[in-house]
């Protein structure tokens, strides 16, 4: 079986454990990342805080900056669709090696991610942060793929083209690889705490707690009784 099988295996037995863990998380005072441990205790601490972002990039209101970056990469999802479709159409793309399975895993994954997309644009118009939410787990779960798979990817290119490089110390090829797999991880990852830090405004902005500190009137009766009543 070829590694790109087991690669596909993984991904399933991944997705199905974490699936599992988020819906016995729900009703529970936990995360659903941490129910994913196995023997996770919680210990506070163990605690670390995660920032709160109050701007995105910096500058821009956080709301409008998430929509302006969700608007982008819906523009480059569509056109990567396009590609792709373009690519299905073609046959000298199969006689180059690229196979029909290849290109509707890459279909079926660019789908699914502007679907997400499209749900995230709809609950930042609408300020609701349910919606928001499962974007946010959304992204976290496909950290975690891409992290798995620029891993084993970069194992597996390692062990066949990367060890000539190294031999023959073409560092201008290796660096720059390296860079843009730590930048696309850094960005992910800060994509995920915008997201969490507009998730948590939204949500502390829906409750509201009235308070009566009114103490209750106490209502006070006189009753007469008439002896000269027969009974």
């Amino acid at each position: 079986m070829e590694w790109k099988s087991w690669l596909k295996i993984c991904k399933f037995i991944i997705s199905m454990y974490i699936f599992i863990s988020y819906f016995r998380s729900i009703g529970k005072d936990e995360c659903f990342v941490c129910g994913c441990l196995i023997n996770f205790k919680y210990n506070p601490k163990m605690r670390c805080d995660i920032p709160v972002l109050l701007r995105c990039c910096f500058c821009f209101p956080l709301r409008y900056g998430l929509l302006v970056l969700a608007y982008m990469k819906q523009i480059f999802s569509l056109l990567f669709f396009a590609f792709i479709i373009k690519g299905l159409c073609d046959l000298q793309f199969r006689l180059e090696g690229f196979s029909c399975m290849e290109y509707s895993i890459y279909l079926v994954v660019t789908t699914l991610d502007m679907a997400f997309h499209v749900l995230f644009i709809i609950s930042a118009h609408t300020k609701d942060y349910r919606k928001m939410r499962v974007f946010y787990m959304y992204n976290i779960i496909l950290l975690g793929f891409n992290v798995a798979l620029i891993g084993l990817f970069t194992t597996k290119v390692f062990c066949t083209y990367v060890i000539d490089y190294v031999e023959n110390k073409n560092w201008s090829i290796i660096v720059p690889a390296l860079l843009i797999t730590v930048i696309l991880l850094l960005s992910q990852g800060y994509l995920i705490l915008l997201v969490r830090s507009e998730f948590l405004k939204l949500k502390n902005n829906s409750h509201f707690e009235f308070v009566n500190k009114a103490a209750d009137e106490r209502c006070t009766g006189n009753l007469d009784f008439d002896k000269d009543i027969l009974v």
